[in-house]
């Protein structure tokens, strides 16, 4: 991957010591040994962690394919779902009309998809600053689970008020119960975004990490703002056409530029993220076939010296 990695004296700080055994780096699998904690892999540039301060916490190559397979799954359906809910709900903004429950169905898959995305993706992961104090915990990762779930509710109350009959109660306490979920789907953004940047941390990538950390900010007051006025504009030029000057075209397509350039930080965080656990589990199948391959070797040279040792041995009874 081209992306600059932050230097670091040491990733959980103190004085950095020299590896003194045999260790593949959790990125390429190069050999580490006679490396310094805390500086880079000559071969990949990721950070060198010291186990000795991570409380032995396990490193990527170590954990289970399993793992690696549900943390791909998860950062998928979030990268997926999250998109897709909300270009549904937008485009029931701008349409509407008799389409509206198509389209909150739509926008309920993609927000299942994050929903369940978010859950896998909290599974307990070792993460090196878990026992340390400064990862995330138990309580976090619970918390984030339910925030994840909170744009389903959105449009769950949505859905709710735009019902022909309701048994349930007046459509505009379904409006505002939509509105406050809302809410706290967005603050709900920034607190998975942060505890992701952990994952990366574990992950051996500090500049996706960076990333997290700044795209949740960026992501929710910058693309939630001129996104609101991108689509205000639009809706304006869609159904008021014929008042809409060339000024409300440019803003919209000024509006709309810099709601994707606000957005787009957090959307390619994901796709790293994604990328970094199929990088992971390509890497382990190579891994485990290098193995296969030097066990094959290794049989055939126990085998090959065998048969020597066997014609030795029956040149020496013959010819004693």
């Amino acid at each position: 991957m081209a992306k600059a990695h932050r230097t670091n004296l040491d990733p959980l700080g103190g004085p950095a010591r020299l590896i003194a055994d045999d260790r593949p780096c959790p990125r390429c699998s190069y050999n580490l040994k006679g490396l310094p904690t805390g500086g880079r892999c000559p071969e990949c540039g990721a950070t060198i962690r010291d186990r000795a301060r991570t409380g032995g916490d396990l490193s990527l190559n170590e954990v289970t394919l399993e793992f690696l397979k549900r943390m791909r799954l998860g950062s998928l359906l979030m990268l997926v779902g999250g998109p897709g809910g909300i270009v549904s709900l937008s485009l029931l903004l701008i349409v509407g009309g008799g389409h509206d429950h198509l389209i909150l169905c739509l926008a309920a898959a993609g927000f299942l998809a994050w929903a369940t995305g978010v859950f896998i993706l909290h599974e307990r992961h070792p993460s090196p600053s878990a026992k340390t104090g400064r990862g995330p915990g138990g309580w976090w990762r619970l918390f984030n689970r339910l925030l994840g779930a909170a744009p389903l509710a959105a449009v769950g109350a949505l859905a709710a008020a735009l019902a022909p009959a309701m048994p349930l109660g007046p459509p505009t306490f379904w409006l505002w119960t939509a509105g406050a979920a809302g809410l706290v789907a967005i603050a709900g953004f920034w607190s998975i975004c942060y505890y992701l940047s952990f994952v990366c941390v574990w992950l051996g990538d500090d500049a996706t990490a960076d990333q997290f950390r700044i795209a949740g900010f960026v992501s929710v007051l910058g693309g939630g703002f001129f996104g609101i006025i991108f689509l205000g504009l639009l809706s304006m030029m869609l159904n008021v056409w014929g008042r809409a000057g060339i000024f409300s075209l440019a803003g919209m397509v000024v509006a709309g530029v810099l709601t994707l350039r606000c957005i787009w930080g957090g959307l390619d965080a994901f796709w790293t993220l994604h990328h970094l656990f199929r990088w992971a589990i390509r890497n382990r199948f190579d891994s485990m076939d290098a193995d296969v391959r030097i066990a094959d070797r290794i049989r055939r040279r126990i085998e090959e010296n065998q048969s020597d040792a066997s014609r030795k041995k029956a040149r020496h009874i013959n010819n004693p």
